[in-house]
C-alpha cells in the first residue's frame, strides 16, 4: 500500500497529461476492491485500489510489467542485503507485482504469497497478467510463485515452513492488520523464519507525533521478540515527522542499516497484544489527516 490517498489524488487530477478511466469495482470482494487505468504522463498504468488506498500498480507495457511503479515497494529489496533469501513469504500480495519483480531478478528465489481476499488471485490473473507470468515460469522450468488464499495470522499459526524472509504488506484499506502487529504474531513470524532470517513490514506513518503512535508501538512490540529491530524510510530523505511509508526490519541476526531512523520510545508507547490492540492506533494516520 503506497499512501493514504485516492488514486486521483496520487496521480494529480489537475495534470492534463493524465487520462482516466472510471474504476471497475470488483463485485463480491470483501475488501472494496476496484481496478483503475490511468496515464502517468504518457505511460499507461493499472492500479489495484481498496477503498481510498492504492495497493498495487503495474505498467501496461508488456516489456515493463515486472518493473515497480512505486518507489516504496523497492524498499523490500533491502532484505537481500540482510540475508541470502531463497524462500520468501509475503502476506498481502494484491496483484503480486513485487513477487514477480523479485522472481525476475533472482533466478533461485521461491515466493509464497498469502492474501485474505478470495478474489485476489482471480483479480491478478484477470487484470494483472498473472497467467502470462506463470506460463513464462513454467517454460523456464519451475513453479516459483505459490499463491495461498488465507488469513495471514491463520496461515502463520498453522505454518510448518521456514522462510529466509517474511514480508508483511497486509492492509485493510489504509490501516494495518491488527492481528499481525501483536507480540503473539511477532513470535509466530520468528518461529517461521529460518536461522538468520529477516522480517519486514511496511507502515504508513510518521516516526514522531500522533501519526507515529502505531509505528512506535510496533517497533516496541517487535523488540520484545527479536534481538535487532530497526526502522528506515522507504524513500530517502524522508523526515521523521513526515507521514510516509516506513519500513521496519527485525531479525535475530545483526542488521546493518546505514539510514536507520532514531526511534525514541516512551512509557506511553504500548507493547501490542492480542488482548490489547487499541483500534485507535490502527487509524492513527487517518486521525491527523
Amino acid at each position: 500500500m503506497i499512501e493514504f490517498t485516492t488514486a486521483a489524488d496520487y496521480c494529480g487530477r489537475q495534470d492534463k497529461r493524465i487520462e482516466y478511466r472510471e474504476p471497475l469495482t470488483i463485485a463480491g470482494s470483501p475488501f472494496d476492491v476496484a481496478i483503475q487505468d490511468v496515464y502517468l504522463g504518457s505511460t499507461p498504468v493499472r492500479l489495484y485500489l481498496s477503498g481510498d488506498a492504492i495497493f498495487s500498480g503495474m505498467y501496461l507495457d508488456r516489456n515493463r510489467r515486472d518493473e515497480l511503479v512505486f518507489d516504496y515497494t523497492a524498499a523490500y529489496d533491502r532484505m537481500f542485503q540482510a540475508v541470502e533469501a531463497r524462500r520468501v513469504l509475503m502476506i498481502g500480495g494484491a496483484a503480486c507485482t513485487y513477487p514477480r519483480h523479485c522472481i525476475r531478478k533472482h533466478p533461485n528465489l521461491e515466493f509464497t504469497v498469502v492474501d485474505a481476499d478470495p478474489y485476489a488471485e482471480e483479480i491478478a490473473r484477470s487484470f494483472f497478467f498473472l497467467d502470462e507470468f506463470m506460463e513464462d515460469m513454467e517454460q523456464e522450468g519451475g513453479e516459483r510463485l505459490k499463491l495461498v488464499t488465507a488469513d495471514g495470522r491463520t496461515y502463520l499459526d498453522q505454518c510448518g515452513e521456514r522462510y529466509d524472509a517474511i514480508l508483511n504488506d497486509a492492509f485493510v484499506g489504509a490501516e494495518p492488520v491488527g492481528t499481525l502487529a501483536t507480540v503473539e504474531a511477532a513470535r509466530r513470524f520468528r518461529r517461521c523464519l529460518a536461522p538468520g532470517g529477516v522480517y519486514m513490514t511496511n507502515i504508513l506513518a510518521s516516526v514522531t507525533g500522533r501519526a507515529g503512535r502505531f509505528l512506535r508501538a510496533e517497533v516496541k512490540t517487535l523488540r520484545e521478540v527479536f534481538r535487532y529491530v530497526c526502522l528506515f524510510p522507504a524513500t530517502l530523505g524522508t523526515s521523521p515527522d513526515e507521514i510516509s511509508n516506513w519500513m521496519v526490519m527485525a531479525s535475530d541476526a545483526s542488521l546493518s542499516v546505514p539510514d536507520a531512523a532514531d526511534v525514541r520510545l516512551s512509557r506511553e508507547d504500548l507493547v501490542l497484544t492480542d488482548a490489547d490492540m487499541p483500534s485507535a492506533l490502527l487509524g492513527a494516520v487517518a486521525d491527523v489527516l
